[in-house]
């Protein structure tokens, strides 16, 4: 009769079990370094957002908001964790980029007297306005005010 000598299946190498907190955070200490490397590399070598968007990561893996669960190598987990949070702060930036042009400047920064009758009509005309077509207004008038100031 055969008899198999049976032996347990190795795990790749990259595959590690998941860590305890003292694990995670020597873990985060030995890839210090090569973490702000890729951190200044997803931020477009931008030392001071690279410094909060991995101060950011450091955050959500030790409040236990990224978990680190064994299925790849902490490094490779770490960099995923850095490249999300790294396009999530870029894409908050633009929108906060893009609320605060859509808040229209003043018109009436200049005294009463240097205004030009072309802007006061205008200013009249837009507030009979309602308030969802005056801020469209606003916005198209803006636009049209910045592209006209571009280099050609």
């Amino acid at each position: 009769m055969l008899s198999l000598a049976v032996q347990p299946i190795a795990a790749p190498r990259n595959m590690t079990l998941a860590l305890d907190d003292a694990g995670v955070r020597n873990a985060l200490e030995a890839h210090h370094v090569e973490s702000y490397g890729w951190t200044l590399s997803c931020c477009r070598r931008r030392p001071d957002e690279a410094e909060n968007v991995l101060q950011l990561v450091y955050l959500k893996v030790l409040s236990g908001k990224a978990v680190f669960d064994g299925r790849s190598s902490f490094k490779t987990w770490l960099f995923a964790v850095i490249r999300k949070t790294a396009a999530h702060e870029y894409r908050m930036e633009l929108l906060r980029k893009l609320r605060l042009s859509r808040i229209p400047k003043a018109i009436d920064a200049k005294p009463p007297g240097e205004q030009h009758g072309v802007e006061i009509r205008l200013k009249e005309a837009l507030a009979k306005l309602p308030a969802r077509q005056r801020e469209v207004l606003q916005l198209v008038l803006t636009t049209i005010f910045r592209l006209s100031k571009l280099p050609r």
